[in-house]
C-alpha cells in the first residue's frame, strides 16, 4: 500500500494514516482488522513523495511526476518539460523516489495485491477507480467494493483503465501483483476538505480496498487461470472492400450493374382480402417533372364482355404543370382512350376516394394513372383496387339507378395495415433501431455477440452488417472504435432474393460509470446495416449476448492485405497501445 507518489494528494496519505491506527488501536473491536492482524502481511510507505508532501506540490524535487517514471509503456507517451504535470522524467526510473518503491516491490516480490492511493480533482465522482487496461489480474475485489458501498439513486461511479507507465502498471507487469489505483475526490461528503465525514468516508473507500485485497489468495497470473480467454482471427480477400475509395461500386469488367432508374417507387403497405377480382398495384407514390410518367398495368382479362369498376383512395400533394388523372384504353394501343377518372389540376388538402367504370376491350385493356403529355408533380395513390362488375351492375350504373359513390361503398372492403416491417434505408451504416439493447455492467469481462439475421433485397445490391458491442465513452470498444469495424463487418453482393447471413461480434467491457458524463457507460448492443441500392427488409434476427466475467483477456488479429506473408500474414490489432490515457 502506497500513498502521496503525487505529493499534493493528501487524503490518500490521512486515510491510510487512520486505517493503519485502527488496525493498531483497535484491532480487536472489528472481526475484520483482526483477520488482518492474525493473517495478512501488509507493506506500506504512507508518502513515497516526501517532498511533495512537504511543498505541496505534485512532482518531487526534480519537477518529474512519480507516477509516469516507471517503464511500462515508457515510449508511448510524450514526455514535455521539467515542471510540467505529466513530466515522466529524462528516462525510467530516473528518480531516486521510484527506484525506492522498485526495490520494495523486488523484496516482496511474493506479494499477491498492490493499491496505490491517489486523490483526483479531473473528475467529480465519489467513486473513482483506474486498473491496468491490457493486463490480465483479478479486478472482481475492486470491483464488489464500489458495487456495495455506492448508493444508486445517488453516488456517482467512474471506472478507468489505465496504459501509463505508472507504478500500479509496472508492478502489475513485473511482479505479477494484482494492482489497484482507488482515487478520492474532496468537497462531496463533508462541509469542508478532510473534516471528520470525508475522512470517515475516505477510511471507508480505501479500507475496503484493502480488506478485498487482502482476499485475494495468489499473483495475477495464477488468479486468472480460470478466468476466458477469447482470440479473433479476420481476414477479408483484398482490397477488403467491395467498394472503391469514393465508397461509389466498382464493379468488374463486363458485369452489368444495375442501376435504379424508375420514375416511381411502388410501397405495399396495406393487405387486402376480398371474394372479388383485384388487380394492380395497392400503394404507389409518382413524381414527374416535365414529363410524361406514368404508371401503367397492362391486363389481358379485361376483355369486351367484361364491367369493371376501378377505384382508390388518391392525394395530389403538389402540381404545378398539366394535370393527374386515370385513363384506360386499349391492350398495347393508345385507341380508344377513356378517362376514369376525372383530371385533377391543383393538389388534394386530404385523401380523396376516387373511381370508375368501364368495360373491358377486345383483347384486354391498359390502364394508367398520371398524363399521357408532360406534367409535374406528386402523387399518392392507396386501396387501389379493380372490381369485376355484372352486367346488371353495369348497366344501373349506366341508367343511373346506382351511384358511383354507392358502387364504391358496396365493394369497400375492409383492409388491415400489414405489421410494421424493419427496413435498412441508409447506403451508409446506420443502426438498426429495432435492434438497440442496454445492461449495466458490474464487474469487467469479455462480451461476445453472435447470431444470424435474415433478409430480403428487391433487387441486386450490396449488403453489410455489422453487430456491434460497446460502451459509450469507454478508453477502448467505444462508439468511435465498432460502428464500422471491419473484422466484424460481413458483407457482399447479393440477388434480389432472400438471404441468411451469420453475425458474430465480441469486446472486452468494464464496470458501468454510474450518473457521470463521459466515462464507460452501459453495454450497447446494435446490430448495424447498409445497402447500397433498393429496398432491403429485415425478415428475422437472433442475437446471443454472452457476457463471461474475465480479466482482460481478448486479443485480435487480422491478415488482410498480408497475403505474401503466408504463415505470419496475422498481425495484432487489439489489443495496440495508444497514447489516449489519464489518472
Amino acid at each position: 500500500m502506497t500513498a502521496c507518489l503525487h505529493g499534493n494528494e493528501y487524503t490518500g496519505f490521512y486515510a491510510l494514516a487512520q486505517f493503519l491506527d485502527l488496525l493498531v488501536r483497535r484491532w480487536r473491536e472489528y472481526p475484520q482488522l483482526s483477520y488482518l492482524r492474525k493473517n495478512v502481511r501488509l507493506i506500506t510507505i504512507p508518502i513515497v513523495n516526501p517532498w511533495g508532501f512537504n511543498q505541496g506540490r505534485r512532482q518531487n524535487a526534480n519537477q518529474v511526476d512519480l507516477n509516469r517514471n516507471f517503464p511500462y509503456n515508457w515510449d508511448l507517451f510524450a514526455n514535455g518539460q521539467p515542471g510540467d504535470t505529466n513530466y515522466k522524467g529524462p528516462s525510467p526510473m530516473s528518480e531516486v523516489e521510484a527506484e525506492h518503491l522498485d526495490a520494495l516491490f523486488n523484496e516482496f516480490n511474493d506479494a499477491v495485491a498492490y493499491l496505490d492511493f491517489h486523490t483526483i480533482i479531473s473528475v467529480a465522482a465519489e467513486y473513482v477507480m483506474f486498473v491496468p487496461r491490457w493486463l490480465r489480474q483479478n479486478n472482481s475485489r475492486w470491483a464488489r467494493v464500489v458495487q456495495e458501498m455506492h448508493d444508486p439513486d445517488r453516488d456517482r461511479i467512474a471506472w478507468g483503465t489505465s496504459t501509463l507507465p505508472a507504478a500500479t502498471n509496472y508492478a502489475r507487469q513485473q511482479y505479477g501483483f494484482n494492482v489497484g489505483l482507488p482515487e478520492f475526490y474532496n468537497g462531496l461528503f463533508g462541509s469542508q476538505h478532510r473534516d471528520s465525514a470525508e475522512m470517515t468516508q475516505a477510511v471507508k473507500w480505501f479500507g475496503n480496498m484493502i480488506l478485498q485485497g487482502t482476499m485475494i489468495s495468489a499473483q495475477a497470473t495464477v488468479e486468472t487461470l480460470k478466468d476466458p480467454t477469447m482470440k479473433w482471427y479476420a481476414y477479408d480477400e483484398s482490397p477488403g472492400s467491395l467498394f472503391g475509395e469514393d465508397g461509389d461500386y466498382e464493379g468488374t469488367p463486363g458485369e452489368s450493374v444495375p442501376v435504379n432508374r424508375v420514375n416511381h417507387s411502388q410501397l405495399s403497405t396495406k393487405t387486402y382480402s376480398t371474394d372479388y377480382t383485384v388487380f394492380g398495384q395497392t400503394s404507389m407514390k409518382m413524381v414527374a417533372d416535365n414529363q410524361a410518367t406514368n404508371g401503367s398495368i397492362n391486363l389481358t382479362e379485361l376483355t369486351s364482355g367484361t364491367y369493371w369498376l376501378w377505384t382508390l383512395y388518391r392525394q395530389v400533394t403538389e402540381i404545378s404543370d398539366g394535370h393527374f388523372g386515370m385513363y384506360v384504353y386499349n391492350y398495347n394501343s393508345s385507341d380508344n382512350l377513356e378517362t376514369v377518372v376525372p383530371n385533377r389540376t391543383s393538389p388534394d388538402s386530404d385523401w380523396v376516394r376516387v373511381g370508375g367504370v368501364f368495360q373491358g376491350r377486345s383483347g384486354g385493356c391498359r390502364l394508367v394513372y398520371g398524363r399521357t403529355v408532360a406534367w409535374t408533380g406528386t402523387v399518392y395513390v392507396d386501396g387501389n383496387m379493380l372490381v369485376q362488375l355484372s352486367e346488371k351492375e353495369y348497366n344501373d350504373y349506366i341508367e343511373g339507378k346506382i351511384s358511383l359513390e354507392q358502387l364504391m361503398d358496396k365493394y369497400q372492403f375492409p383492409y388491415e395495415k400489414e405489421p410494421d416491417r424493419i427496413a435498412v434505408n441508409s447506403r451508409n451504416y446506420s443502426t438498426v433501431l429495432q435492434t438497440v439493447q442496454q445492461f449495466t455492467v458490474e464487474t469487467p469481462g469479455v462480451v461476445s455477440v453472435d447470431g444470424f439475421v435474415t433478409f430480403t433485397l428487391s433487387q441486386e445490391a450490396e449488403v453489410g452488417f455489422i453487430p456491434l458491442a460497446y460502451q459509450p465513452f469507454a478508453a477502448e470498444f467505444n462508439w468511435g472504435d465498432g460502428n464500422a469495424n471491419p473484422l466484424y463487418e460481413i458483407r457482399r453482393r447479393f440477388p434480389a432474393g432472400t438471404h441468411t447471413l451469420p453475425l458474430y461480434g465480441q469486446m472486452y467491457a468494464v464496470p458501468t460509470s454510474k450518473r457521470i458524463s463521459n466515462r464507460s457507460g452501459d453495454l450497447t448492443i446494435r446490430l448495424r446495416a447498409m445497402r447500397s441500392t433498393g429496398m432491403l427488409t429485415i425478415n428475422q434476427y437472433r442475437l446471443r449476448v454472452t457476457f463471461l466475467p474475465a480479466a482482460p483477456g481478448l486479443e485480435m488479429y487480422d491478415a488482410t492485405k498480408r497475403e505474401s506473408l503466408s504463415s505470419s500474414a496475422m498481425q495484432k490489432v487489439y489489443p495496440v497501445p495508444r497514447a489516449d490515457d489519464e489518472e
